[in-house]
């Protein structure tokens, strides 16, 4: 069976059969050197490990595939404390309450964000899970600086510029986007805006996951493990 034979089957029927789903993995592991994650269990490297695959089945080079995904993974712009936990929040899709859940080693930055907008409601769980960053989400972090001040924001970002830039090589920025920047305020203003550009390319990945593992779960009439309907 080739890889675009299990492609065409579907990645909800694969995942649930005893004979095709090693056949993915075993073809998978062939082309690109490692295991694919679950496809349906509601995490965004299943669903990019999918997609890949389906890539190379049409003929795409593994190598350039792994490189892509590399710069993706380098993207974000928080830090879990505990990276073997799994982490979990609701979302309500077509009238029904959905769990959906990532490991903190792999979480992404739109299921960062989700896990803390979904608990905004109520304080006490809010401050629960910030507490389980290191960093805070970018987009977090400017609202805690617009209710404590600028005192705490001075505290979103290590303190030294030479810090602030190995953040962001840390992150995957390009040296030459920050390589000449001289204040660190204006360090703080990339790191910012860099986390900004890195969120909408994470939120929209995140949202093709759960788009396409949830329409494949319908047209199956099979649930999707990761993602359970509370209905």
């Amino acid at each position: 069976m080739t890889a675009l034979d299990i492609i065409n089957k579907g990645k909800v029927a694969v995942r649930n059969s005893g004979s095709l789903y090693p056949i993915y993995q075993n073809l998978f592991k062939e082309a690109f050197g490692f295991e694919p994650e679950c496809p349906t269990c509601g995490s965004a490297n299943g669903h990019r490990h999918w997609s890949q695959f389906e890539s190379f089945a049409y003929g795409a080079d593994p190598k350039i595939l792994i490189l892509k995904t590399e710069k993706m993974s380098n993207t974000k712009t928080f830090e879990v404390k505990q990276k073997s936990k799994i982490f979990s929040y609701l979302m309500e899709k077509g009238g029904r309450q959905i769990i959906v859940r990532q490991y903190g080693d792999v979480m992404t930055e739109a299921f960062a964000q989700a896990y803390l907008k979904t608990a905004e409601a109520d304080a006490e769980v809010f401050a629960k899970r910030k507490s389980e960053f290191n960093v805070l989400p970018v987009d977090y972090r400017k609202k805690a600086d617009k209710v404590v001040g600028a005192k705490d924001a001075e505290s979103a970002y290590p303190a030294k510029l030479a810090d602030k830039k190995a953040y962001a090589a840390s992150l995957g920025y390009p040296e030459a986007d920050y390589k000449s920047i001289t204040s660190k305020a204006d360090m703080d203003a990339y790191l910012d805006a860099a986390g900004m550009q890195a969120d909408a390319a994470a939120k929209a990945d995140q949202d093709a996951a759960t788009e396409e593992d949830l329409s494949d779960a319908a047209k199956t009439d099979e649930p999707v493990e990761g993602a359970d309907d509370l209905s």
